[in-house]
């Protein structure tokens, strides 16, 4: 069934074709190198495709979101995934139950271990255990190399720890054994895919977030993330484009209103490492996609020193701090002068 499947693939010149008759494939053969050639496929197929107009309010995008996950076309899967977590738990679970009725789709697995390198909602264990249940039903072999290089990370707080059990007791799961498929039919479908030019271009949203945080004050980097980030469908792309276009020309009412929204249903989840001791309120700013002013819980860092020198500090220049945890976060409070920020 998988060899004929791919051998349709290799027949078809339409991206979606190839892509429908990939995951026939991938249903009876999880390989490896089917997974290269399903991500081409869709990503060929999509950049003919109109960006998805969103609902204006936050309940209005839900509703959206799962309108759009039981139709189950598979050119949607990078959208929903890149969406996956609002700001909102009860939503994100929502959301979690819906995806884990999907057929399987190599890219599912992948797109929830991703979760563990951007860690929305840390503080939400139950929404955790949800991840980890999905991911485990959906892991192959192409997963595998993620896993052990997430299990590989040094953790820093305590969330961390409890990832790296997570990822560890995976790593001991027992994986099927999968057949190669014919080298032969999949060298035609990765040449139909133009999939050499891809591969010499292919970078990480790790490695976009690195620079970033590297270069806080340069616009160059946010522009090449937004961009990455936009042809994925993730929609923090759109807030990186949008506010980093309020940078160079007068303020637009529209984009304001699309700004807020966005931050409305995903800016918790885009606080990333820093979410744990990140205070959600009217003072907490995003500018260039990134935050820049925040309210620091300091009994929480204190808790949590060495995420005191996380890389994502360098986007903030102005902060908020309960002056009798200054004793407490010296060494965060040493390295935040360092770097330049303004205590207010």
């Amino acid at each position: 069934m998988a060899d004929a499947a791919l051998e349709r693939a290799a027949a078809k010149s339409a991206p979606a074709e190839i892509l429908a008759a990939l995951l026939d494939a991938w249903a009876d053969n999880r390989h490896p190198s089917i997974v290269e050639l399903v991500d081409a496929a869709a990503r060929r197929a999509l950049e003919t495709r109109a960006p998805r107009k969103l609902a204006a309010t936050l309940a209005e995008r839900h509703a959206q979101w799962l309108t759009v996950a039981r139709a189950r076309d598979p050119l949607d899967l990078d959208w929903l995934i890149a969406s996956l977590i609002p700001s909102r738990v009860e939503q994100a679970r929502e959301r979690l139950t819906e995806l884990d009725a999907w057929p399987d789709d190599p890219r599912i697995v992948i797109g929830l271990l991703g979760l563990c390198r951007t860690k929305p909602l840390v503080t939400h264990r139950p929404l955790w255990t949800q991840i980890f249940r999905a991911i485990r039903k959906r892991l192959a072999p192409h997963a595998i190399p993620v896993v052990a290089e997430l299990a590989a990370i040094s953790p820093v707080t305590a969330f961390d720890q409890y990832l790296r059990g997570k990822l560890a007791r995976l790593a001991d799961d027992d994986v099927a054994s999968v057949t190669e498929p014919d080298a032969s039919v999949v060298a035609r479908i990765a040449s139909s895919l133009d999939l050499r030019h891809e591969r010499a271009s292919r970078r990480t949203a790790d490695d976009l977030f690195r620079e970033v945080w590297a270069n806080a004050a340069d616009d160059g980097p946010r522009q090449v993330l937004a961009d990455w980030l936009t042809e994925r469908g993730d929609p923090r792309g759109e807030l990186v484009a949008l506010q980093l276009a309020r940078v160079t020309r007068s303020v637009d009412a529209t984009a304001m209103r699309r700004e807020r929204a966005l931050l409305a249903e995903h800016g918790r989840a885009w606080l990333g490492p820093l979410e744990p001791v990140i205070v959600s309120n009217a003072f907490l700013l995003f500018e260039r996609g990134f935050v820049r002013r925040c309210e620091v819980a300091w009994r929480r860092l204190a808790a949590l020193p060495p995420l005191m020198t996380h890389p994502a500090w360098s986007t903030v220049r102005e902060y908020r701090l309960s002056s009798d945890g200054d004793r407490a976060c010296d060494a965060w409070l040493d390295h935040m002068i360092a770097l330049g920020a303004k205590r207010l």
